[in-house]
């Protein structure tokens, strides 16, 4: 995947998310995304996304595989990607948005 379709890939997710939390179901969503105590999360609801949907187009099942991968070859586009347990539990949380995606 190049350059030109990680940027197009993002831009999708991106309207695809902002959309959504146009709506009042989407906020009520939104809500379970953000952390409830201590620091906010670094990426956006469309980068992590983003990120898993490219796992699964380069068949990365293994998702620490993944993150070792992703903080070399993205860390240009991704620059604020978190560590591994970090990036779990934010891919975690998506689960509804893949489903509506």
């Amino acid at each position: 995947m190049n350059e030109t379709m990680l940027i197009t890939l993002y831009c999708i997710i991106d309207d695809f998310i902002n959309t959504l939390m146009s709506s009042a179901d989407g906020q009520k969503i939104l809500e379970s995304w953000k952390a409830r105590r201590g620091p906010q999360r670094r990426l956006s609801l469309s980068e992590v996304l983003t990120l898993n949907i490219l796992r699964y187009y380069f068949h990365i099942f293994d998702l620490k595989a993944f993150v070792r991968l992703a903080e070399c070859a993205c860390k240009t586009h991704f620059p604020q990607l978190p560590n591994y347990e970090n990036f779990l539990k934010a891919a975690n949380r998506l689960y509804c948005y893949y489903s509506i995606f």
